[in-house]
């Protein structure tokens, strides 16, 4: 028995006759089968890759997904300042606040104190306009020009009807860089 008679390679329809690609076979039963690169359908087969309209699809997905994430950054970048601006106008409107209530209810001598540093009721602060912090001088603090602030003080009376207590509500309002104003509101009554 030949070698050639055992093992023999059927010739594939597409190459032509002779040896090469085809099929194997052992006793006329076919054992393996090779494949053709022409069989396969070569590189410009459908399951070689991508088509142009799917990258073009894919393309814009990722742009959507891509500006959408983007828009996030963009936004928490310029508003992660803001805590702070806003903290440091409750410390700003906390500080004129004190400053405020600390001062006597009414006036221990004629009214008509011309600067912040001579006022010594509360009454004095309705009306204060400050363009940047002050100290209790009037002495701009260095790092807070660019919040302004201003003050309202108005009578109210507090109580039952009938045993009403005269009494004065304050107002701060302070205006951060960004423009965010925050009120603060305190209430002084004569004791």
């Amino acid at each position: 028995m030949n070698i050639c008679d055992q093992y023999r390679v059927a010739p594939s329809p597409l190459m032509g006759e002779g040896w090469g690609e085809g099929e194997i076979l052992i006793d006329n039963f076919s054992l393996l089968s090779i494949t053709s690169h022409q069989e396969r359908g070569g590189l410009l087969s459908s399951d070689s890759g991508f088509t142009l309209i799917e990258l073009i699809v894919a393309m814009v997905v990722i742009s959507v997904a891509l500006v959408g994430v983007m828009t996030v950054i963009n936004y928490t970048t310029l508003h992660s300042a803001d805590p702070v601006l806003r903290q440091q106008a409750i410390v700003i409107a906390e500080a004129y606040m004190e400053e405020i209530t600390l001062k006597n209810y009414t006036d221990p001598d004629a009214d008509g104190e011309a600067s912040r540093a001579l006022f010594d009721d509360v009454d004095d602060y309705n009306g204060l306009t400050d363009s940047g912090a002050h100290d209790q001088n009037g002495n701009a603090i260095s790092g807070l020009e660019n919040y302004s602030v201003n003050v309202s003080v108005v009578p109210q009376n507090y109580g039952p009807s009938g045993r009403e207590v005269s009494g004065l509500k304050i107002d701060v309002t302070v205006t951060d860089p960004a423009g965010e104003k925050l009120t603060i509101n305190g209430y002084r009554a004569n004791y």
